[in-house]
């Protein structure tokens, strides 16, 4: 059994964190009613070494500095986030799970982890967008970022934020990393534009688009840094029609209408019914 997670993670200070963690077993193993037992991750701020546990499910151990900030992130999941991270959290975490299965406890082979790499806000580049944005009339909030001078980057990634303080990822290259309040809604255009499928639930909230960028070290030879950038905000205002006068013609005519046919209808029933005890009358006597 072997375990799959990202191989870096960016993130800027104060952020919180979920490192994904995944496991999968061969394919010759066919193993009945599968459930994860206990999940352990370690730190290292080395890539050389695992280093030791800071959290292990099975014994309720998170390492001191990190209770309270520190869990299991979703139900049943591996996942771990990690709340207010600062500078001291970059490092290497490697996650390893127990399943059990069949009467038979697995234990997962541990791969290289995830770096997860915190820093500030780079002023290297620059990344503008719209301070404010309408639904319906734009679905699409636009970003537009350069690239520091004379700098050919390994490697761009485009996020979007959103919330304040940051709440989570409105879109993100790894749908799990998403918010679920997100999640199937949002999507990239363009370069790094976010475009909103619907809007239900986003009035007012405002969203950084941030640009994450890996560039050969120019002053630390054979090293590599990464730049992480983030723009002012947008803010969408969800812009409902208002009914128009034709609509309300409308209305107020099926209100009269409704307001003659009810009491037409109870005075017909009301001489349906005397004229049918009338003729019983007659037919009686």
């Amino acid at each position: 059994m072997t375990m799959h997670q990202p191989p870096f993670i960016p993130a800027l200070v104060g952020d919180t964190v979920t490192i994904p963690c995944h496991f999968s077993i061969s394919a010759k193993k066919k193993i009945q009613n599968m459930s994860l037992s206990s999940v352990q991750w370690s730190f290292s701020s080395q890539y050389i070494d695992y280093g030791p546990d800071i959290y292990n499910s099975a014994t309720g151990t998170v390492r001191s500095e990190d209770k309270g900030r520190m869990s299991l992130a979703g139900e049943g999941g591996a996942a771990i986030q990690i709340k207010h991270v600062g500078l001291s959290d970059s490092g290497w975490y490697c996650c390893g799970a127990q399943v059990t299965g069949d009467g038979q406890v697995y234990r997962t082979e541990r791969e290289s982890g995830t770096n997860l790499i915190i820093t500030g806000k780079t002023n290297r580049m620059q990344i503008e967008q719209p301070k404010e944005v309408t639904f319906p009339d734009s679905p699409t909030i636009s970003c537009n970022y350069t690239l520091p001078e004379n700098e050919d980057p390994l490697w761009v990634g485009i996020y979007w934020m959103f919330g304040d303080p940051r709440e989570g990822f409105a879109y993100h290259p790894d749908p799990e990393l998403i918010h679920p309040r997100y999640r199937g809604k949002t999507r990239l255009v363009g370069q790094s534009d976010l475009y909103l499928e619907e809007v239900n639930g986003m009035d007012n909230s405002s969203f950084y688009c941030r640009v994450a960028m890996r560039l050969c070290n120019s002053t630390e030879a054979n090293t590599i840094e990464t730049l992480l950038g983030e723009g002012k905000g947008t803010l969408l205002r969800v812009n409902v029609p208002e009914p128009t006068s034709a609509l309300y013609i409308l209305l107020i005519v099926k209100c009269v209408l409704i307001c003659i046919l009810i009491p037409s209808g109870i005075l017909g029933y009301i001489k349906i019914k005397g004229d049918i005890y009338s003729i019983y009358q007659i037919q009686t006597q």
